[in-house]
């Protein structure tokens, strides 16, 4: 139940999820050595969890994940590409070690990743 959750833990994910990538994001674009006019290609990674609703077990994560996703979209929309391409994807609902420590396996259909096999 999202009501139930400890404003701590939501507010610390906000920290490493939000926080932590607009920092990097801002070192990133801003960097000393960047030559002028070079174009910058950001890569945000996030999570398929945004997509889904019900997202078991990840309120915090999901919801954080998704909050950047916006916030790196009006980073998008503030900047030419010439100047810095975003890209934000999800690499699918992969039931990984982390998944499983959250949510039993036959919650999702979820998709096939062979890459580890």
């Amino acid at each position: 139940d999202t009501l139930k959750l400890d404003k701590r833990d939501i507010m610390e994910a906000f920290n490493v999820n939000v926080g932590g990538n607009f920092q990097m994001t801002v070192k990133f674009v801003n960097q000393a050595l960047r030559p002028a006019g070079q174009q910058l290609n950001l890569i945000n990674v996030s999570t398929a969890g945004i997509h889904m609703i019900p997202s078991p077990n990840q309120t915090t994560y999901t919801t954080t994940k998704a909050a950047f996703t916006t916030l790196v979209g009006r980073i998008a929309d503030e900047h030419p590409v010439e100047d810095i391409q975003i890209i934000s994807y999800h690499p699918g609902a992969i039931y990984s070690e982390g998944a499983s420590k959250v949510v039993d396996k036959d919650v999702l259909n979820w998709d096939e990743c062979k890459c580890y096999r």
